[in-house]
């Protein structure tokens, strides 16, 4: 059977359409993988996925200093060196105050989260580094319960704004 001469610019048409077609996908998947990209880079995270830092604020009181830090170093310290290890955390920090006129010092636990989804998991997260840690409960000096050396504990969630850009 023989092709007429308007059936044949008919196919070549619809063939450069289909290209067509095939070219504007192409196009767009490039530009919806440049914008992934986009978007997984540093600085695109700190627009859309916001850190999170968990801030813990403990008051000692100066009689038993070495029991508190030895305690926070010990244990909580350990806990978040394992978890940093196993990418469930961004950061830690331990930090505290010079003793005051009272007589007490503040110890400032901060752990860090990459989002909300990563802290939302922590509390599982840390009950099996514990376990695995410390199976027989956290490690005291001179047999000094915790309860016998906080005075005042809070915490808060943060959600962080704004960055030093060296410091990623």
């Amino acid at each position: 059977m023989a092709e007429r001469p308007g059936q044949q610019a008919m196919i070549l048409l619809m063939l450069g359409r289909n290209e067509i077609d095939v070219m504007k996908k192409v196009i767009f998947l490039n530009l919806v993988f440049f914008i992934c990209n986009f978007c997984l880079s540093q600085k695109c995270l700190n627009l859309f996925c916001q850190e999170i830092s968990q801030i813990d604020i403990v008051k000692v009181n100066a009689k038993y200093e070495k029991e508190a830090m030895y305690f926070y170093d010990s244990n909580w310290k350990e806990f978040r060196k394992q978890a940093l290890k196993q990418g469930l955390i961004t950061g830690y920090k331990l930090q505290r105050t010079p003793i005051d006129s009272t007589n007490h010092f503040t110890i400032i636990l901060i752990t860090e989260y990459q989002d909300s989804v990563q802290h939302a998991k922590s509390e599982a997260n840390f009950r099996e580094i514990i376990k695995g840690i410390s199976p027989n409960g956290p490690k005291f000096l001179n047999n000094i319960q915790r309860k016998e050396f906080v005075e005042f504990n809070t915490s808060y969630n943060t959600k962080t704004i704004a960055v030093d850009e060296n410091r990623r």
